[in-house]
């Protein structure tokens, strides 16, 4: 992981955002060594959801693109939860599912922020030093 995006993580962790992290898995197929994600939308969807119930949270940020994630914002709008969708787009088209973006609450484009907030990055990867 770069320097920079350890110190935003790091941030989050302070600010006591839950990460979720599944593993990988490496499939060798026709001696091609191919690695696959399998599961995690379903893992991530009911790990969001389980915790918003039992924890009571007013909200609940999503930092995706991912159409899969739409049925997840449903049901939290279904608990009253709102749900908010932060993204960030490396390239000049939106890789943001056009769905999932009218289905969150409130819709966070990073990319475009930072743009006009040219000290966004530092501001958001605080070192500690700094404090």
């Amino acid at each position: 992981m770069l320097f920079s995006e350890r110190k935003f993580e790091d941030s989050l962790i302070e600010n006591d955002v839950i990460f979720h992290y599944k593993h990988l898995r490496e499939i060798q197929k026709e001696g091609e060594i191919n690695v696959i994600e399998k599961g995690i939308d379903v893992w991530f969807a009911l790990e969001a959801y389980e915790l918003s119930l039992f924890r009571k949270f007013d909200f609940v940020i999503l930092i995706t693109g991912d159409a899969d994630h739409e049925m997840l914002i449903k049901k939290l709008k279904a608990l009253k939860i709102h749900t908010i969708l932060l993204t960030w787009d490396l390239s000049p088209e939106s890789a943001t599912a056009r769905l999932l973006r009218e289905e969150a609450c409130k819709h966070i484009e990073l990319s475009e922020i930072a743009i006009e907030d040219k000290d966004l990055i530092k501001k958001i990867c605080r070192s500690k030093q700094k404090r």
